[in-house]
């Protein structure tokens, strides 16, 4: 179930009465309502008040300009892109020696249509302005899906020392 834009998607809840007897009974209620095909009816008219949920056009952008499923798409790049990323702050990490050297950074990263992705550090509590500097070079680097109209992810990075 879709609805499209300016339409309204209606679900209708009802509350369904429920066996009483733990999984021995479900199981017997089960059986019974297979046999019967009672799952494939419609419930009866009941005096019970149903609910209506509305829900607005499911691919509007929810944040940052960009629809929810380019947001996913971006989000599952970087995730498996994450190798890539770990090795700017491990490389740091290496150089230091120090496993006190560990926090969080976030990223904007901004898609546009027939454009190179552009990304700049929001925050970071590394204090590693050469990891953040890798970390933009590479996130530039990565193969984003196309996009419709321009928009923005954000994403936190969490740099732990493995050892």
């Amino acid at each position: 179930m879709h609805a499209r834009s300016g339409q309204v998607l209606e679900v209708v809840l009802r509350r369904w009465p429920v066996l009483g007897g733990g999984l021995s009974s479900f199981v017997a209620g089960a059986s019974l309502a297979l046999t019967l095909g009672a799952c494939a009816s419609t419930p009866p008219p009941s005096e019970e008040p149903t609910y209506r949920l509305v829900r607005n056009d499911p691919q509007q952008p929810q944040q940052g300009g960009l629809p929810a499923d380019k947001q996913a798409d971006v989000r599952l790049v970087l995730q498996q892109r994450e190798p890539t990323v770990l090795k700017c702050y491990q490389d740091e990490l290496n150089q230091r020696q120090d496993r006190s050297f560990q926090g969080n950074v976030t990223v904007l990263i901004r898609l546009a249509p027939n454009a190179p992705a552009g990304v700049r550090i929001l925050k970071s509590s590394l204090n590693s302005p050469e990891v953040d500097q890798c970390l933009v070079k590479k996130i530039e680097e990565f193969e984003f899906p196309e996009v419709d109209q321009e928009g923005e992810v954000q994403n936190e990075f969490v740099f732990r020392p493995a050892y």
